[in-house]
């Protein structure tokens, strides 16, 4: 491998140069040599809605919810609602580009100017959205506040869907997220 080819994949590797700007290499012979660089790391936009948060209990917005599937460790106690007055919320959902860490997305929600959500806007969101889940192709992250699951390790609540069928998950975030997932956030008030 030629010098040039090695400081190019080192500076690719390291997010110096994107994966465009890496010229085409050709070692003997001519065959194209690969090399496997990372993906540029972006998020957009893709839906807005509204909810209204009325401080329903966590266990009554589940059953309102109509899954499918319901996660049965979705419950008062782990997902305390106070009761509140109606407020209405903007939820925009981004989507990476990239394989995202929890931390990732959350900078990608600042860099959107977006808060970060709760349960009781996950809750909502998939009580007032149900078709919202059926359209989108990836499952709807909320990275609310660390809840733990029944194996004592962090969860968050994720919405999925496709044509016929609509569920509540509770998922573990600690090793990343995929490529396409989408991330609720919270329009700032």
């Amino acid at each position: 491998m030629s010098q040039n080819l090695v400081v190019q994949a080192w500076k690719a590797l390291n997010g110096i140069v994107r994966k465009k700007d890496v010229a085409p290499v050709r070692e003997g012979g001519g065959v194209p040599a690969e090399i496997d660089l990372p993906e540029e790391r972006s998020s957009r936009v893709i839906g807005i809605l509204t909810i209204i948060c009325d401080g329903l209990s966590a266990s009554r917005l589940h059953e309102l919810g109509e899954y499918d599937w319901r996660n049965p460790w979705v419950t008062d106690d782990r997902f305390p609602i106070q009761p509140h007055d109606p407020v209405t919320r903007t939820i925009v959902l981004v989507q990476c580009t990239y394989y995202p860490t929890s931390e990732d997305v959350l900078n990608e929600l600042r860099s959107h100017d977006l808060e970060r959500p709760t349960h009781e806007n996950a809750l909502q969101f998939g009580r007032q959205h149900p078709l919202e889940q059926t359209k989108i192709k990836h499952v709807i992250v909320f990275l609310h506040e660390l809840v733990l699951n029944q194996n004592g390790n962090p969860c968050f609540i994720t919405l999925r869907g496709d044509v016929d069928h609509r569920s509540i998950y509770l998922i573990e975030g600690a090793y990343g997220w995929d490529r396409g997932d989408v991330f609720a956030g919270v329009h700032k008030a």
